[in-house]
């Protein structure tokens, strides 16, 4: 054998050899012609899969006062969860006053250390949570077994969550940056919508949280009042502006977590829409 074929075997067993040139020895027209069947298929496959192409779950926020804005929370999310085409869905509420407008699980202890941003307290040492007595677990209900096993998860994961309807729904920390800590760990571990209840005074810490948002609703007695529209404005998300719910079976249902898509305003619905449906992609056609 000759000394050139050894060496190149020896190479062989050292150096990965190169990959070949595309097209060598081919004509041009028959690449173009290979070329545009791939690129054909692939523009079919696209077109086929546009109406359920992959995409990030929703995420809204609700500011106003906590009774009037977990109510619209908890339409607001149904209203996501019908347009997501999605089993379930969760509403993070976050009332420092501890006036959240859902009533606390029966026999819970609002001085009962609990965790503060998801993360278990330790032994002997005094939380935020704790030293503050922020609320209790949510009020559980008849819910959907989706909407049971979303509560199950998040209640493993440290969170005080329950279930309620078509929704988990999950009490936050009553310290700001808790809070923000524990709404971004929820929004990461969910794969569904999930709808961020801001009851309380808003400071850099929630301007960010809410920056995050795909959407913020303004809950004010006044929608078009110089207050709502200053909070409008002050949004960086897509924000709009809505009265509160009607007390009575709307309030009720959205409380339960069983509210139609009509329990929200006419423009809200449409935003809603608009967010769900991803963005439709004209394939352009090739031309050679």
């Amino acid at each position: 054998m000759r000394a050139g074929a050894l060496r190149s075997r020896a190479i062989g067993y050292f150096v990965e050899p190169g990959a070949p040139v595309r097209g060598a020895g081919e004509p041009l027209s028959s690449l173009r012609s290979a070329e545009a069947r791939t690129l054909g298929s692939a523009a079919v496959a696209a077109g086929a899969s546009r109406g359920g192409a992959t995409r990030l779950p929703l995420r809204a926020a609700v500011l106003g006062a906590a009774p009037a804005a977990t109510a619209a929370a908890g339409a607001l999310a149904c209203a996501l969860r019908a347009a997501a085409r999605s089993s379930t869905a969760a509403v993070a509420v976050w009332a420092p006053d501890g006036r959240s407008g859902v009533p606390p699980r029966l026999g819970a202890a609002p001085s009962a250390p609990r965790p503060v941003a998801g993360v278990p307290p330790r032994h002997g040492s005094e939380t935020t949570a704790t030293r503050r007595g922020s609320g209790a677990a949510p009020r559980r209900g008849p819910a959907t077994p989706a909407a049971a096993r979303l509560a199950a998860r998040l209640s493993a994961r440290g969170f005080a969550a329950a279930a309620r309807g078509r929704l988990a729904w999950v009490a936050l920390d009553d310290h700001p940056v808790a809070a923000a800590v524990a709404a971004r760990r929820v929004a990461g571990a969910l794969e569904v919508p999930l709808v961020t209840v801001v009851g309380g005074p808003r400071c850099e810490v929630v301007d960010g949280l809410l920056a995050e948002q795909d959407l913020v609703l303004v809950v004010a007695e006044e929608p078009e009042g110089p207050l709502a529209r200053l909070a409008v404005e002050s949004c960086t998300a897509a924000a709009l502006a809505c009265g509160p719910l009607a007390a009575g079976a709307a309030r009720c249902l959205a409380l339960g977590g069983l509210a139609g898509p009509r329990a929200l305003a006419g423009p809200v619905r449409e935003l809603v829409r608009d967010l769900a449906e991803p963005p439709a992609l004209e394939l352009e056609e090739l031309r050679w």
